[in-house]
């Protein structure tokens, strides 16, 4: 598909003119999902992946995604892709990280995690103006390995996450989402309350307590409203996948962690400007 084959442009009932975004991010298909989905695929993957909008892919225009057009009521303009930072508005959020390290994980794949958030960081401007972050590792027992509060600086931050352990175990991700909601995000423990709040919750499978976790999902968002599940691999529940996030464009769905730096862009978008 062509640049100009991205936007179809017709006059609205209203007289102004609107533009219709046709092509997708070749990614999409192949297996990252950022709200959207895959066109084909096995019977299981339609109902994993499907969603209410018509795409078509291609190979390397990115022309699908509002933020690189801009458009008046005559012309189209095509800018180049926008990078994850810096944020012309800052980034000044408490965000907390919910990390997977059951047994499912591996050690392999959860210091793959841990390197992307990691990669995460380095796009943020950390201290008590800017951002703020706290992380919690889950198996068979939730643990928060620091609090908003606690780390003020990039360095130290960086320096903490090469030293998280691994656990193993089993999923209770509901366990996780209680701590966040109960602990993590308390002004005891250096949420502030002018700041949004963003968690990103990074799983690979089923809970072992799907009701629950669900119901804690759902109370979670009473004190955030910007809940990110990155879901890794072929074994998510169905109903854990919709529950967990805000919504489906809050989803980013990978096949394995070496797939996880192709989200950080549109990541860092979510986190900083939703």
């Amino acid at each position: 598909m062509k640049s100009s084959d991205c936007v179809t442009k017709h006059l609205a009932a209203a007289g102004h003119h609107e533009y219709i975004l046709a092509c997708e991010q070749k990614a999409v298909c192949v297996g990252l999902n950022f709200g959207f989905g895959k066109r084909d695929g096995s019977e299981s993957e339609r109902d994993r992946y499907g969603r209410d909008v018509s795409i078509a892919c291609c190979d390397t225009d990115f022309c699908n995604s509002p933020n690189y057009l801009t458009t008046t009521t005559t012309t189209t303009t095509r800018l180049p892709p926008t990078s994850s930072g810096p944020f012309p508005h800052g980034c000044d959020r408490d965000i907390v990280f919910i990390l997977d390290d059951s047994g499912s994980v591996g050690r392999a794949n959860f210091l793959q995690g841990l390197g992307f958030i990691r990669e995460i960081v380095q796009q943020l401007t950390i201290g008590p103006a800017n951002a703020m972050t706290g992380l919690v590792a889950y198996s068979t027992h939730a643990y928060p390995m620091w609090h908003l509060n606690e780390i003020l600086t990039k360095q130290q931050l960086l320096l903490n996450l090469s030293s998280v352990p691994y656990q193993g175990g089993i999923t209770r991700t509901n366990e996780a989402l209680k701590l966040v909601r109960t602990t993590m995000l308390t002004s005891q423990h250096g949420d502030r309350p002018n700041n949004k709040n963003v968690v990103i919750v990074f799983t690979d499978g089923d809970s072992n307590d799907k009701q629950d976790t669900i119901s804690e999902a759902n109370n979670l968002r009473t004190v955030s409203d910007d809940v990110i599940s990155i879901v890794i691999g072929s074994g998510i529940n169905l109903a854990e996948l919709n529950a967990l996030a805000t919504d489906s464009h809050h989803v980013f769905d990978v096949h394995s962690y070496n797939s996880l730096q192709s989200i950080l862009s549109q990541l860092m978008q979510i986190i900083c400007n939703a």
